[in-house]
C-alpha cells in the first residue's frame, strides 16, 4: 500500500529531482546556443511570477513545473544552427 515512506519519496522526486533534471536538459540548450554565439541566453524554471535570478538562470514560484531556455539571437543565424540548438537537450 501507500504509506508515508512513499509520500516523502513523491514529495522528493516532485521537488527536488525533477527540477534538477530540468536544469541539467535546459544545460544542453544554454550551451549549445553558447557555442553559435547566442546574445543573451537565458534557462527559465517554473512559472508564475519570478522569484529570483542565479546569473542565466531565472526561477520561478512554482519551480518545478515548466523549464524553457530562450535566447535573442545566434551570430550563425541558419535553420541549421536553431535545429542545432533545439536538438541539444542533454538527457
Amino acid at each position: 500500500m501507500f504509506g508515508i515512506a512513499d509520500l516523502l519519496k513523491l514529495l522528493l522526486s516532485a521537488f527536488i529531482i525533477l527540477p534538477v533534471v530540468s536544469v541539467i536538459r535546459e544545460g544542453g540548450y544554454l550551451i549549445a546556443s553558447h557555442f553559435l554565439g547566442a546574445k543573451s541566453s537565458k534557462v527559465t524554471v517554473g512559472c508564475g511570477p519570478r522569484i529570483f535570478n542565479l546569473g542565466v538562470f531565472e526561477i520561478r514560484k512554482y519551480y518545478f513545473m515548466y523549464s524553457w531556455c530562450t535566447y535573442e539571437e545566434l551570430k550563425v543565424d541558419k535553420n541549421w544552427a536553431h535545429l542545432l540548438v533545439y536538438s541539444a537537450d542533454i538527457k
